[in-house]
């Protein structure tokens, strides 16, 4: 018997333009000639999805344990790791200077997602035991992932919300640093989710992540 674990690796990336005389300071005077701010502009989140595996060699379960975590340790931070859900959060946006401060326009966020597991070569001509051993670990590691995937899609559209619940701050300066201020707060609440539940599984073993 061998237990196998699963992971998530995550990362939010920003991008704010400031409108308005190339970001600088609005004066009072323009900022009097300027229309008033209307409510926040930001797209629908946008999931995408890859589905990726990698081979694994073997005819026991030590050779196969032996296949996967040598893959592990050549390509993940995690030697342990035998699955891995990698997301990019990608997150941009424009601040637009009105009357009453600077707005947030144009605004997008999508959810990047991948999900990488094994794939015993050999499956087909290996005994039965053997092989309905390992299609109980795959749909039990497969479980677990989709559970990595599912808090992601939480998290993304959480922060989406709230970039779109942005209201105009004193200038776009003051924007950019409350705009940033909510993704690293999503990516520290998306971090704690994420490790939480490889913990309560503990990492796919207790949904039977066990060859």
């Amino acid at each position: 018997m061998s237990t196998m674990l699963g992971r998530a690796a995550w990362l939010v990336v920003l991008a704010l333009t400031l409108g308005g005389c190339g970001g600088s300071q609005v004066s009072p005077a323009t900022r009097a000639l300027l229309p008033h701010s209307e409510p926040p502009q930001v797209e629908e989140l946008k999931v995408t999805r890859r589905n990726e595996t990698y081979p694994v060699n073997g005819s026991t379960v030590t050779e196969l344990s032996r296949s996967m975590h040598e893959h592990a340790a050549a390509t993940w931070p995690d030697p342990q790791a035998v699955g891995m859900t990698v997301a990019s959060i990608p997150v941009a946006g424009r601040c637009q200077e009105y009357s009453d401060g600077g707005g947030l326009r144009d605004a997008t966020i999508s959810l990047s997602l991948v999900v990488h597991l094994p794939d015993w070569q050999e499956r087909d001509r290996a005994p039965a035991p053997l092989r309905r051993s390992w299609d109980r670990f795959l749909a039990a590691l497969t479980a677990h992932e989709e559970g990595h995937v599912a808090i992601a899609i939480q998290h993304a559209t959480a922060l989406r919300n709230e970039l779109a619940a942005l209201i105009p701050e004193p200038s776009c300066q003051e924007l950019t640093a409350k705009f940033q201020d909510r993704a690293e707060r999503a990516q520290e609440r998306m971090d704690r989710a994420q490790a939480e539940y490889d913990a309560k599984t503990e990492h796919g073993i207790k949904q039977g992540c066990v060859l």
